[in-house]
């Protein structure tokens, strides 16, 4: 990644629902998920999409890049996932960024407290973004890990920042 990355969200729309049929059908792309549906039809992501959730397109310059969701909303928490859906966009730290937005979302707009995710085990740089993030993690099962965020991390962050700009 050169340079500032700025990565913004915004509510998905009817035009967005050829892409996502695009995207949820990438084997390559969705191999890390933790339920993926053999084919996703524009009938089954219309449904699914924003029922009891938040769902965003992530784009870069304006580019649509990616879908990331805050689901299984409860009590002031919420799950969390991405995709990066753009095959030019993979592995290029992206991700991190998209997760970055989307934890902003959910602690600051939504005002939840906490935010849990589930990531294969094998999608190491998936991982390493969370754990970048304050994510921590919970538990192993099945091959996926149980992370998770609360809203203090936050502040715990600045105050580390903090202490190091004042050696």
């Amino acid at each position: 990644m050169e340079g500032e990355i700025t990565i913004k969200l915004r509510q998905i729309s009817e035009y967005d629902i050829n892409l996502l049929v695009e995207w949820f059908n990438d084997k390559e792309g969705t191999r890390y998920m933790e339920d993926p549906v053999d084919i996703y039809t524009a009938e089954y992501l219309r449904e699914r999409i924003n029922k009891e959730s938040y769902d965003f397109i992530a784009t870069l310059d304006d580019k649509p890049i990616g879908f990331c969701s805050i689901y299984n909303l409860k009590d002031r928490t919420g799950e969390i996932s991405i995709l990066i859906g753009n095959k030019e966009t993979r592995g290029k730290g992206y991700g991190e960024e998209m997760l970055k937005e989307l934890c902003n979302y959910g602690f600051r707009i939504y005002r939840l407290k906490e935010l849990f995710a589930s990531v294969d085990e094998r999608n190491i740089a998936s991982l390493r973004a969370f754990h970048h993030l304050g994510f921590n993690e919970i538990t192993e099962q099945n091959g996926f890990v149980l992370l998770k965020r609360e809203e203090s991390s936050i502040k715990y962050t600045r105050e580390i920042i903090k202490s190091y700009s004042n050696i």
